[in-house]
């Protein structure tokens, strides 16, 4: 695809499980390549007339000459794309080109509808309800898990249901985090609309083991329509989005009890108690330099200051193995900045 003038406007329509979502985005290739987006719409997906969503979502734009790009895993989309004349991209070719844009150090972490069906054992569920802020039942969770599954596309009403959500995310986020990952994008479901910033950082130091990340949100779900057009466009470079993604600030686990912080003042020294979360002041896009010792290794490591700040965790891991314990659940959350 040519862009005339070095711009376009395209229709990305990323169909998935329970939601579909539709993307006007403009791009800009004069000076650097800037991917805007222009206007966005999210539907609950129609699983037995899957034209129905697409055209709803068309409907809203009122296309007359803009391209459309449609992408997902489900069983029909690709004769719609080809009967409607749309461009089809296929789900496994947009993930490796999203992969492959952000590097091998960056995990993006998708937490949509698909997640439900990663966490079955009864042992999860117990691991779920040990991070709960209120005792519930082994039953009443199992159940809220099986109607989701069963109709993915329902929001979480209360603050339970949502902590039981965040649950799902954090244990799938411990099984795929490595340890040479050095940034992590939260993206879907509870993450993209969690309404606590805060929360998402405990999330990920729950799951963290050894690893040192910068935190960032894509707020607006855009990541995974991002690889069908990095696919289509077959674009491999610097580009810049609008709106951009959100840094959150960076989480360490530390097994040491002091570390010199240094955002260019000096360094200051700071001690961490066991078994605490400290959370730490950092200017968004100010670069820290952290030192601290994990045994007998020095260790060494460049950050960026976020819109939530720098998080030190130093509990030993893992955490909550299946023991509620409600009172220590909401000290960790305070420890964080979260608000009651």
């Amino acid at each position: 695809m040519i862009l005339k003038n070095n711009r376009a406007e395209f229709l990305i329509i990323d169909v998935g499980s329970a939601w579909s979502k539709g993307f006007l985005v403009n791009i800009n290739r004069s000076f650097e390549t800037i991917i805007k987006i222009e206007d966005k719409i999210s539907l609950p997906t129609s699983i037995g007339q899957l034209d129905l969503t697409i055209n709803l979502i068309t409907n809203k734009f009122k296309l007359k000459e803009i391209p459309v790009i449609l992408s997902g895993k489900l069983d029909g989309l690709a004769l719609l794309a080809r009967d409607n004349k749309y461009f089809w991209i296929e789900s496994e070719e947009a993930e490796l080109s999203k992969n492959r844009f952000f590097g091998s150090q960056t995990l993006i972490f998708d937490a949509g509808a698909h997640l439900y069906n990663e966490v079955s054992k009864l042992s999860d569920i117990d691991r779920i309800n040990s991070f709960l802020t209120e005792a519930t039942s082994h039953i009443e969770t199992e159940n809220y898990i099986a109607n989701k599954k069963i109709y993915p596309h329902l929001l979480p009403e209360n603050n339970l249901q949502l902590q039981i959500e965040e649950g799902f995310s954090r244990l799938v986020l411990q099984k795929k985090l490595k340890q040479n990952t050095g940034a992590l994008i939260l993206t879907g479901g509870v993450l993209s609309n969690h309404p606590k910033m805060t929360s998402l950082i405990l999330l990920v130091l729950d799951a963290l083991d050894e690893e040192i990340l910068q935190i960032y949100l894509d707020k607006e779900q855009f990541i995974p329509s991002l690889g069908v057009l990095l696919s289509f466009l077959k674009l491999n470079t610097t580009l810049r989005l609008q709106p951009e993604i959100i840094n959150l600030g960076a989480a360490v686990q530390i097994g040491a009890r002091e570390v010199i912080l240094d955002s260019g003042d000096g360094g200051q020294k700071i001690t961490i108690k066991e078994e605490d979360i400290v959370r730490l002041p950092a200017k968004e896009g100010v670069f820290l330099k952290l030192e601290f010792k994990r045994g007998s290794k020095k260790i060494v490591a460049s950050l960026l200051g976020g819109s939530t700040g720098l998080f030190l965790d130093s509990r030993k891991k893992p955490i909550n193995t299946g023991e509620v314990d409600t009172a220590q659940n909401l000290k960790w959350r305070a420890a964080v900045g979260e608000e009651k």
